[in-house]
């Protein structure tokens, strides 16, 4: 069971009535916020123990991965593992307590120990091109029925080598360009050398490359204040926070906080928020005012 990125049966200021005249249009399936970062099929050498998914959490808080389910090509059943916030996590063929097998994985990629492994996959498993790997979520069971984990379709990629692919089979990786892009979409990756447990610095970086992966062939809606999907965030919105022009959804905004103290004096204010770390060519910046007509940059 695929999700879509938002509910369209029901009017979400109610939850109870029907939009008119029977429900909108239904919405694009939603990707992640979890996703298939990395997809390793064809180590040079020809390894299957090299083999390797990466999966990327770009959210501001960590998902315990219980129950979840990796399909396709390579199957595994996560347990106990989890993604912290910005974090990443590699799925490799081999239990990583195998410690020959673990440190030649190491050392054919040159990470260090502190790059967080889990695995095996089935034995007879192996990651082929063309090829497709799935991710699935375990929800909550219903009340009548305690030990059902519903499971719904967190993220997948039906990937190939070669145009309109990119080529990946002389030892690259298959490297997630837009995360929240289609990842049976051949403009969602890009060939790049394997960095397993690292997000790689993007080979695309500006704004320009990434509206191309959405607008091809340019025209209405791809300006930079433009807001194809009306949800009311520009393109440019959309670039900085790493959400899809074309699927209307919540604010992207990082939410921010704010915590008075009265002690020790003066008074102060302290203003946090959380922004997308792996967003290239984008700076955050706080400002203030006094008059709120001149405002000026806070330091960090």
């Amino acid at each position: 069971m695929a999700p879509l990125d938002q509910r369209t049966l029901y009017d979400e200021t109610s939850g109870l009535s029907p939009r008119p005249p029977l429900g909108a249009t239904n919405s694009p399936v939603r990707v992640g916020p979890v996703v298939i970062h990395e997809v390793h099929h064809s180590p040079a050498g020809g390894s299957t123990t090299l083999q390797f998914v990466e999966l990327h959490n770009p959210g501001a808080s960590p998902v315990a991965l219980n129950r979840w389910r990796l399909r396709g090509n390579v199957d595994f059943d996560f347990t106990t593992e989890s993604i912290p916030a910005g974090g990443l996590l590699v799925v490799v063929p081999f239990p990583p307590t195998d410690s020959v097998l673990a440190a030649a994985f190491r050392s054919a990629y040159g990470i260090t120990g502190d790059i967080v492994m889990t695995g095996p996959w089935g034995s007879l498993d192996s990651l082929v091109v063309p090829g497709e790997c799935s991710l699935y979520r375990a929800g909550t069971p219903p009340p009548l029925e305690p030990g059902y984990f519903p499971l719904t379709l967190e993220d997948e990629t039906d990937y190939a080598s070669g145009t309109p692919w990119p080529d990946t089979t002389g030892g690259h990786s298959l490297n997630r360009l837009v995360p929240a892009g289609d990842g049976d979409a051949p403009a969602s990756w890009v060939g790049a050398p394997p960095s397993p447990g690292t997000l790689a610095p993007a080979p695309t970086t500006a704004f320009s490359e990434w509206i191309a992966v959405y607008f091809p062939a340019g025209g209405s809606g791809s300006g930079a204040s433009e807001d194809p999907d009306g949800d009311g965030f520009s393109n440019l919105m959309e670039f900085a926070t790493q959400t899809h022009p074309l699927t209307p959804g919540p604010s992207p905004l990082p939410a921010p906080a704010l915590a008075l103290s009265a002690t020790p004096e003066p008074p102060t204010c302290t203003f946090t928020y959380s922004r997308p770390l792996d967003t290239r060519g984008v700076t955050w910046t706080v400002e203030s005012s006094t008059t709120l007509q001149s405002w000026q940059p806070m330091p960090d």
